[in-house]
């Protein structure tokens, strides 16, 4: 009896040592796999958090880093003029729609105001307003900033449209659009547009705006440009002189050279058709150039893109208010 409890004592304690070995191996297994996923996925996380945090980083997307902005040296007077100088002359190195390097719908805001407050004037943000859009809550704003041009007295002004951090279009007003975008100049760029919108009337009711209106559409590169000019009244037609220095107009803010940018795949971001747009910019109802003057659009384009001063436009008084 005493050898034969002595075997069975034995046996359970083979038995006790087995089942520990073998528990001790799968929970160090364990260990080993609940350090691989946290690594993978959450570096530094216990495992006994694991798995709430594995279905958690599932379902939720991947948020980008907030970027960290080295702030750019303040320039001087002297300084700021020559970098927009630059800006003015080489559009810093891209095409239209993109602007001074920033792009609708590429570039985001953070990144624009970091690159342009060295040099400009004013920057100001507007409070954003929240929209539901397909379930989706974003949040838009408007961006205005103004900027010193070379042997100019008037301020040159831009106005970014912002939704989620993202820039999706720009205003870019007179004079700094004529710079490098005058009437021909565009023309030349660019080519005959799509269409062409004009408003005319001899004198304008509305004193921030020009009697005659052209809007020239070129939506499928993601530009709209409007120029403002001064008729002269001869006999019963309205006639506007692109190069004309009598029919330049200078004085007005809101038109004479003003820029609208943007995506050419998404559209103009304001949710205007061009007519609206052409009205809106105008002050009152446009219409097809070709419906209301002496020229079409390839007639159009052949005579403004290398221009005399002598060839105008010419439209019906009779037919504006």
């Amino acid at each position: 009896m005493i050898k034969t409890k002595l075997i069975l004592l034995i046996l359970v304690m083979i038995s006790l040592t087995n089942c520990t070995a073998q528990t001790s191996v799968v929970a160090s297994n364990a260990e080993t796999a609940t350090h691989q996923a946290a690594y993978t996925l959450t570096p530094n996380v216990k495992a006994s958090e694991t798995a709430t945090r594995t279905l958690t980083s599932t379902s939720l997307p991947t948020m980008a880093p907030t970027p960290t902005w080295t702030p750019l040296p303040t320039l001087t007077e002297q300084q700021a003029r020559a970098k927009i100088k630059e800006l003015l002359e080489t559009n810093n190195g891209c095409k239209l729609p993109c602007w001074w390097g920033i792009t609708p719908n590429e570039t985001k805001w953070t990144e624009a105001s970091h690159f342009l407050r060295p040099f400009v004037i004013d920057l100001e943000q507007d409070n954003a307003s929240i929209r539901i859009e397909n379930g989706q809550q974003h949040a838009y704003t408007n961006a205005q900033f103004y900027f010193n041009i070379p042997n100019e007295a008037k301020l040159g002004r831009m106005t970014l449209g912002v939704i989620d951090d993202v820039v999706v279009g720009m205003t870019v007003y007179p004079p700094g659009a004529e710079y490098q975008y005058q009437l021909q100049q565009l023309l030349a760029l660019f080519g005959p547009p799509k269409q062409i919108l004009i408003s005319a009337q001899a004198s304008s009711p509305i004193s921030e705006l020009p009697p005659a209106v052209l809007v020239l559409d070129y939506s499928d590169i993601g530009v709209l440009a409007t120029y403002g000019y001064i008729p002269t009244q001869v006999g019963e037609n309205l006639v506007i002189c692109p190069e004309s220095s009598l029919g330049r107009v200078s004085i007005y803010d809101n038109i004479g050279g003003r820029l609208e940018l943007f995506d050419p795949n998404l559209g103009n971001p304001r949710a205007l058709s061009i007519q609206e747009y052409a009205d809106m910019v105008g002050g009152f109802t446009a219409k097809k150039l070709e419906d209301v003057t002496n020229m079409n659009i390839e007639t159009f384009y052949n005579t403004f893109v290398d221009p005399k001063p002598s060839e105008c436009l010419e439209t019906p008084a009779n037919l504006w208010p």
